[in-house]
């Protein structure tokens, strides 16, 4: 999942930070826990299929050299209990640098992606906050706040020599096949057609891309994305799975 917020005024003429990311869960834990873990049917609570990532984009599209840290030591909590509703993630630690309150404060996109496999996300809502940087200063002799300065630009740096011509394109895919989806549906006995095991994380169209070189009759996508090429006429169907979940039929 990836937030856009490129075009969000960012408070305090721009001298502030991306503070902490904040998750409004579900209160049914069988769909607040997938923040945390997949569910039991596809693997459940194991360290490798553990958490989340925060990668942090500037208005370009760049990966900030300053990233929030992870997500089992900004986070409030490290795993699922009852009641749970909201999960703080801050970006920075206690003692970040100067330095690192600027970077974050280029912060425009924000890319939230599940570690491990078979993961799926159900929140209700994502928050994003930014925090003003500020000076501690002495007035009257009391400590008191006031909004950071902006640093001075860099020297100019020498246009770089050109770099040499990058290698050709590679050819164009093949277009996907014309095929018709049904969705959360597949046939009864298609476990006993399949060609082959294609990778899973593929759309629909992608699938399809697979299934016309493997010269099949349809395909089925799982809820997870993973892709099933099959032969013989698809009919008899029954319901299936979830989310993008389906079988198309050329």
């Amino acid at each position: 999942m990836e937030l856009d917020f490129h075009d969000f005024s960012i408070p305090f003429g721009g001298r502030s930070y991306l503070f902490e990311v904040e998750f409004r869960l579900p209160p049914q834990e069988e769909y607040g826990q997938l923040l945390f873990h997949p569910p039991g049917t596809y693997g459940g609570d194991v360290q490798e299929n553990r958490g989340w990532r925060l990668t942090v984009f500037d208005d370009h599209h760049h990966e900030l050299p300053i990233q929030c840290q992870d997500w089992n030591y900004g986070s409030v909590v490290t795993e699922h209990v009852e009641g749970l509703t909201r999960v703080q993630h801050s970006c920075l630690h206690a003692t970040a640098t100067d330095e690192e309150y600027e970077t974050m404060s280029k912060a425009r996109f924000l890319r939230v992606t599940l570690i491990g496999n078979y993961r799926q996300l159900w929140v209700d809502l994502i928050n994003v906050y930014f925090r003003a940087i500020v000076d501690i200063v002495v007035e009257d002799g009391n400590l008191t706040s006031r909004i950071s300065a902006a640093p001075p630009p860099p020297p100019p740096q020498q246009s770089p020599k050109p770099s040499p011509p990058g290698p050709l394109d590679p050819p164009a895919s093949p277009p996907t096949a014309v095929y018709t989806f049904y969705s959360l549906q597949a046939p009864s006995d298609w476990q006993t057609r399949v060609l082959t095991a294609e990778p899973c994380g593929l759309s629909a169209d992608e699938c399809a891309t697979h299934a016309g070189v493997a010269g099949a009759d349809g395909f089925v996508v799982s809820s997870s994305g993973c892709c099933y090429p099959i032969s013989g006429p698809v009919g008899g169907l029954v319901a299936y799975e979830w989310g993008v979940a389906g079988v198309g039929v050329f």
